[in-house]
């Protein structure tokens, strides 16, 4: 029995992981890396020695007194949860022997003594606009591991780094961690998810699996596009009428307190959350709870006039009435006091002028103002409610729309540039020409999937491939992988994105010239093994085995509540109605002893 123990044990730490080839004939080209240094994003420098060192749950969380108690809880909070990481559930594994040489601890220290401050949430949100606020060293020896970093941020990033090194030698059936020297820092500082959840919901504990994933992708940039045409799931209190008439459901909503604990979730793992108000377009769910913001749409002198393919009854911000700024500006001023960023992204991408030419009272402004074309009403547009955003203190990220259609941006306003049908690097080429900070998702359009291993094409990307000076590649902050959710809800949202962002993830952060697919490939299905080892439910990349650990296989863990997050909203929905509950019975004994015949 204990033989058959020990076997088992062996196929599922050391065997899980397997890449084969789609045919005979096609034999895989590269080489697999050696245990214990399958990274993923990999490092800028990473040097291996050949002694080795045991792990087991003793090892200690060591914290340096240059961390301040912000920064202190942050990690604690983070090595709590890498617990279940360093030993996954349902993992059988050997002691080290008495004589193996144990690895006791991982010390967390700053290159400088921090200061004390107030507020965590405040002083420590994850705003990072450089590289080096995320770079770390980190030393594995035989007196124990030692993470050294200028913030936090960098010591989360080593902890993740940390975390990969853990393996299980061949032939022992125990955990171990080679003698490892690594130097590393990002590429760039803006490495992002955008997901859609307005198309169809995605639940605030899905989102939490997906900031996990993007931690263990080293990420650090959750890009909400909140609301669109088809819903509008975020609760406002200033305009509730908006996702009580705008949303799917009642259970279609995310409530405000939701948000901030998802914020807070997503700080502690150094990931932004920057939410996105799309306008001028996209807003059909506005007009549900609030019909006057939308624009009236006419054909032959009817009002209410849809045409096919062209324009709906009734679409798009109506940009010549005072509510309509007002009431955006509010619901800015509104998403500020939920939502922690800097930054805001407005959206104002595809503003289709068919239903603003075919409405006469436009056109009647536009011949007050000497407004010459609709591309000036855009312009008028985008220009108060880009004022209304900077007056409320906010930063802005727009589509690169705005830019395409010649209107005139503000200079510190980013774009993003998404379109690609005449070549993305044509756009990033002439963004920056003019000035301008771009982030790109061109190429990074996960939505769209094809047969076979297309996060090939996602890897070979390289940002600063266009024409232009070195000044103007210092305008591409980074990159987001976009999810767009018109086919993706809560069943496939996670296999969709993962781990195929996991291509741009390294793209993101690791050195230019690491992009040879054949040698990532080994990594990268690796890494997919390692976040199913993790509760994520990432996909497969090539022809590959993750052992037990694969969905419905009897080790899974993918439904393990410590990797899951169903069981918090379940219980504030239980908190609630407990509440509802006894408020009721309490009314009710209050009538009975009121109204009772004496």
């Amino acid at each position: 029995m204990y033989l058959r123990n020990l076997f088992i044990l062996l196929f599922l730490v050391q065997a899980d992981c397997k890449l084969y080839p789609i045919a005979v004939r096609l034999p895989l080209n590269g080489t697999p890396p050696d245990s214990g240094g399958s990274l993923w994003p990999r490092p800028s420098l990473q040097q291996f020695g050949a002694e080795r060192f045991y792990v087991d749950k003793s090892l200690q969380l060591s914290i340096d007194s240059s961390l301040n108690e912000c920064e202190r809880d942050i990690l604690e909070k983070l090595w709590s949860h890498y617990q279940n990481v360093f030993y996954p559930p349902k993992l059988r594994y050997q002691q080290p022997a008495s004589g193996d040489p144990l690895l006791k601890s991982v010390h967390f220290k700053l290159s400088s003594v921090s200061p004390v401050v107030i507020s965590c949430a405040e002083h420590y949100y994850p705003f990072i606009q450089d590289t080096q606020a995320e770079s770390y060293k980190l030393i594995v020896e035989l007196k124990g591991a030692q993470v050294i970093a200028g913030t936090v941020w960098g010591l989360i990033r080593g902890l993740e780094t940390f975390s990969q090194l853990i393996y299980s030698p061949t032939n022992t059936g125990k955990l171990a961690i080679n003698q490892t020297n690594i130097t590393d820092e990002p590429r760039f500082f803006h490495r992002g998810i955008m997901l859609d959840s307005s198309r169809h919901f995605i639940p605030i504990a899905l989102l939490k699996k997906h900031l996990d994933a993007m931690m263990y992708n080293k990420m650090n940039v959750f890009h909400w596009h909140l609301v669109d045409d088809q819903s509008f799931p975020f609760e406002s209190k200033t305009y509730p009428d908006l996702h009580k008439k705008g949303a799917y459901s009642e259970d279609h909503i995310y409530r405000q307190e939701e948000i901030k604990e998802l914020i807070e979730f997503a700080r502690i793992r150094g990931i932004r959350v920057i939410p996105e108000l799309d306008t001028p377009g996209h807003t059909y769910s506005w007009g549900l709870g609030y019909p006057q913001l939308i624009t009236i749409c006419w054909k032959d002198g009817k009002p209410f006039q849809a045409i096919y393919n062209v324009q709906g009854e009734r679409e798009i911000l109506n940009p010549i009435q005072n509510f309509t700024y007002e009431f955006v500006s509010n619901l800015i001023a509104e998403l500020k006091n939920v939502f922690s960023d800097p930054f805001i992204h407005l959206g104002m991408d595809k503003v289709y002028y068919s239903c603003w030419e075919s409405n006469p009272n436009i056109s009647e402004f536009m011949r007050l103002n000497d407004l010459n074309s609709t591309r000036d009403i855009e312009q008028y547009y985008m220009s108060r409610i880009l004022t209304s955003a900077n007056k409320l203190g906010y930063k802005v990220t727009v589509w690169q729309d705005v830019w395409d259609n010649k209107v005139k941006v503000f200079n510190d306003t980013i774009l993003q540039i998404w379109k690609s049908e005449n070549d993305w690097r044509e756009y990033v080429k002439n963004a920056t020409l003019d000035g301008y900070k771009v982030i790109l998702s061109s190429p990074w359009y996960l939505n769209y999937i094809k047969y076979g291993s297309d996060w090939y094409d996602f890897y070979k990307i390289e940002p600063t491939d266009f024409e232009g000076n070195d000044e103007q590649k210092k305008l591409v902050l980074g990159g987001e992988a976009c999810m767009w959710s018109e086919f993706v809800d809560g069943a496939n949202s996670i296999s969709r994105l993962w781990p195929r962002a996991s291509a741009v993830a390294e793209r993101l952060w690791s050195k230019m010239d690491l992009n040879d697919v054949e040698e990532a490939k080994f990594r990268l299905d690796e890494q997919r093994c390692r976040l199913l080892r993790r509760g994520v439910e990432a996909g497969p990349i090539f022809n590959s085995l993750c052992g037990e650990y694969e969905p419905y296989m009897k080790n899974n863990v993918l439904n393990e509540e410590k990797f899951n997050y169903v069981e918090n909203r379940n219980s504030v929905a239980r908190a609630i109605n407990s509440w509802e509950n006894w408020l009721y019975l309490f009314v009710c004994i209050k009538c009975l002893v009121e109204y009772w015949p004496s």
